[in-house]
């Protein structure tokens, strides 16, 4: 039997751990993207092409399930918390924090399953594998720095 298709040890747990993660990580987000001071390198390039698209974040977001969770629960603060809640700048700098704690936590869960990356996470590995003059270090943050510009060159914006 090929070894490309035989489940690591502890499958189901870290099954479980990456779900967790994913489901942590997108809550994370709605607040991030509620309070709209600003996203991850990925979800800004994301909200920048959803920007020119009939679709919502959840759509074009994080390749399965992200962002489709971090609508869901941009859906449930709009229904459930008063109108006007995220408006004033002193509430949306308190919940910011939090927000990118939870955010933080779930992708850490996610990471720690071991069970694969995003494209999104894994091709600044495989640049800096082929590109040998230039440190992982270097293509990561140059990596990051293109998804923030073109996010923000298609409208992807922060309200101060």
């Amino acid at each position: 039997m090929n070894k490309c298709f035989l489940r690591p040890p502890h499958f189901t747990k870290r099954l479980l751990l990456m779900i967790l993660g994913v489901w942590v990580q997108g809550f994370g987000l709605s607040i991030l993207r509620t309070v709209n001071l600003g996203v991850d390198p990925c979800s800004c390039l994301t909200q920048g092409v959803a920007n020119y698209l009939p679709f919502s974040f959840g759509t074009v977001g994080n390749m399965c399930f992200l962002g489709y969770i971090s609508d869901l629960f941009a859906w449930i603060w709009n229904h459930v918390l008063p109108a006007g809640f995220f408006a004033t700048a002193p509430v949306r700098y308190f919940i910011m924090i939090p927000g990118l704690a939870v955010f933080l936590f779930g992708a850490a869960a996610y990471m720690c399953s071991g069970l694969g990356s995003s494209p999104y996470d894994a091709l600044p590995f495989i640049i800096s594998k082929h590109v040998t003059r230039i440190s992982f270090e270097t293509v990561r943050i140059l990596w990051d720095m293109a998804f923030m510009a073109v996010g923000f060159c298609l409208g992807e914006q922060w309200e101060s």
